[in-house]
């Protein structure tokens, strides 16, 4: 994996975010990695970040208790719809209030972990390395075409949906690109990792990057506000595919 986490901290207690930063490096360090830090103190800056149009974390440790009009499980909602393959984290004292909240939220929002206060280090280690094992993972799903006597390859975690178009495939990555490649839909279907699924005859979504499902219009909301169509022969498999990847929320 990247041998750097960019990880963000939100708590408005500097005491808990020292002792919850200590503890990430020291086993970051143990196992070869290191982690850049960005922490924050108010929900307004969060916000900032938000209006900024990039995140760019591996990992959000988000307090959820801020005493505010504002809660950190909504600016993780937040966090989420722009970013979902950022990590959520939660931090709580007082997790009986806000278990049921966390996953009543939104479809978007898909919680890594949950660590109570005060900290417990054998949690926050085991988060720490079930995200190592997932990016590792993460790095190999690639695929490759020729194009132009060259070898194109699309790192698959970039792609929010692929597009069927007169004997091409797009495939349409995160930050807006697209890249063209001579295929057919179904040369691509059996090289696709789990979080992939059909729900058109000529559209392939990510699931990770899938906001909501208008079953009733047939449409496929994405988290940049496209919409994709939801055929009526893939409906049934694609929702099936939807509801396990979103843990039947």
């Amino acid at each position: 994996m990247n041998s750097e986490l960019k990880v963000y901290i939100f708590d408005d207690n500097r005491a808990a975010t020292a002792e919850l930063k200590n503890c990430i490096e020291g086993f970051l360090q143990k196992h070869g990695c290191y982690a850049s830090f960005r922490c924050f103190e108010e929900p307004k800056q969060v916000e900032e970040l938000l209006k900024s149009g990039r995140i760019g974390c591996d990992i959000f440790f988000m307090d959820i208790e801020l005493g505010l009009d504002v809660n950190g499980i909504e600016l993780a909602d937040m966090v989420s719809r722009m970013e979902p393959e950022i990590k959520i984290v939660f931090v709580t004292g007082y997790a009986d209030r806000y278990s049921q909240a966390i996953f009543m939220q939104s479809p978007a929002l898909r919680p890594f972990g949950y660590v109570t206060k005060p900290i417990d280090r054998a949690v926050v280690e085991r988060i720490l390395s079930l995200l190592i094992k997932g990016s590792e993972e993460a790095e190999e799903k690639r695929v490759e075409f020729s194009k132009n006597r060259r070898v194109v390859s699309i790192n698959l975690r970039e792609v929010m949906y692929i597009e069927s178009w007169r004997r091409k495939l797009i495939f349409h990555m995160r930050d807006g690109a697209e890249e063209e490649v001579y295929a057919k839909i179904s040369e691509i279907t059996d090289r696709l990792p789990d979080g992939f699924s059909q729900c058109h005859r000529s559209y392939i979504a990510n699931l990770k990057f899938v906001h909501s499902v208008d079953e009733k219009n047939g449409e496929v909301k994405m988290v940049n506000g496209r919409d994709l169509f939801l055929g009526k022969t893939k409906k049934d498999s694609f929702m099936e595919d939807f509801f396990r990847y979103k843990g039947g929320i």
